[in-house]
């Protein structure tokens, strides 16, 4: 069975750092990997062979990359016993050369950003560009803790995880965000596992992946009466508005749904269309208010398939459909200054503020959560499937009178 080493290499002038590097024998065969660390004389065990733990006298911020670089030196020490382990299983003749050539292939393969880089590639492909917006900010926040892009999928462990989890708390990120973030790393993680990149370490076991309970987003009716009262003739805030209204019609239909929306949607009375969420089929009553809103953004979408003008470079073209949900958030909130509301306006608020107001109408639970398209436990979606789609409708019908 091969042998592996952890060598330093000693700088020719003392003054100089010194290079770590791994040393490979297989059948007196030596082969020698060289890493990136390089650390002074005093910074290596020379009986142990293998780098010292941060002493007391090191700076927070000294302690933390020295810790950062044994970390990575174990994960890459462990990367190459799997490899051999990996030949001695599959009982077939190799060599040194062998594994310093599978090594260099799986540390591109195995890379955290490399591989959640192409996770985040994945969904934009797929369409999920809110999702992958969501890997996006996870992957710089803790590329930011990291301070290095060579990391290996297997040097994640529960030990640099709370570390992560601390530095949050002390930027000030707060609980749910901290949680949040974990839990897309974990689902990463859990990928590379499926794909064999990694061995389950658990890396994630010693850290909040909860939701704390937060005060939901919500405005009354009167608020949405008054936003769509509101006179915004020749104003850029106009188009901004009537998506808010538009997506409260809608029993709160999300904005990529509401981008996707396509002229042959609306047929025989109704809107029908799949949520990008869950691939759930809707339906919805098209109402006279609905109507309204597409005939007064006709001129701009006559030469498109779609109801609304946001995709106009098409579903692929992310950048213009964020650049659009962008305005849009930013013009609401203008909206919200203007009516002197406390609450902040978003689309997600004329979800929530639509389940609320049906709620406060006495509309069944059962039926709002038909109409939300809500699908997340076996036991609501077994039970909402005896809920008639003329309830929904009919729910829908009342809360609009309303405005």
């Amino acid at each position: 069975m091969a042998s592996i080493k952890m060598k330093f290499r000693a700088p020719l002038h003392q003054d100089k750092v010194g290079m770590i590097y791994f040393q490979i024998i297989h059948r007196r065969l030596t082969r020698q990997i060289a890493t990136s660390y390089r650390v002074n004389l005093s910074e290596w065990n020379v009986i142990n062979r293998n780098m010292k733990t941060p002493d007391a006298a090191r700076t927070e911020e000294g302690s933390r990359q020295l810790t950062s670089m044994i970390q990575s030196l174990q994960g890459e020490y462990r990367l190459l016993c799997r490899i051999v382990a990996n030949f001695e299983k599959k009982q077939e003749p190799y060599s040194s050369d062998s594994i310093v050539s599978v090594y260099r292939q799986m540390a591109k393969e195995c890379s955290w950003v490399a591989f959640m880089q192409s996770v985040i590639s994945e969904m934009q492909r797929n369409g999920q560009y809110s999702t992958a917006r969501n890997y996006q900010s996870a992957l710089n926040s803790f590329s930011r803790f990291l301070d290095d892009g060579s990391l290996l999928l297997d040097q994640i462990d529960a030990q640099m995880m709370r570390s992560y989890e601390a530095w949050l708390k002390v930027r000030g990120v707060c609980r749910n965000t901290s949680s949040f973030y974990m839990r897309i790393l974990r689902a990463v993680y859990s990928r590379a596992v499926e794909k064999g990149l990694v061995e389950d370490r658990a890396p994630f076991r010693r850290v909040y992946t909860g939701v704390d309970k937060t005060r939901k987003r919500a405005v009354g009716i009167d608020v949405i009466k008054a936003i769509r009262q509101l006179d915004l003739t020749h104003s850029r805030a106009c188009f901004a508005r009537d998506m808010f209204v538009l997506s409260f019609c809608l029993r709160g239909i999300s904005f990529i749904d509401l981008a996707k929306l396509r002229k042959a949607d609306v047929r025989g009375g109704y809107l029908h269309y799949t949520r990008s969420k869950t691939r759930q089929s809707l339906s919805v009553k098209w109402e006279p208010i609905m109507q309204e809103m597409v005939e007064r953004y006709q001129t701009a979408t006559a030469d498109s398939e779609y109801l609304f003008p946001i995709l106009r470079g098409g579903v692929a073209n992310n950048k213009a459909y964020h650049n659009v949900q962008m305005r849009i958030g930013y013009h609401l909130k203008r909206i919200a200054c203007k009516l002197g509301l406390t609450e902040n306006l978003t689309l997600y608020v004329a979800r929530h503020s639509w389940a609320s107001i049906a709620r406060d109408s006495c509309v069944p639970m059962s039926v709002i959560s038909e109409a939300l398209g809500h699908d997340s436990e076996q036991t609501t979606r077994i039970y909402l499937q005896s809920i008639q789609a003329s309830e929904v409708d009919k729910a829908n019908a009342q809360i609009l009178r309303k405005i």
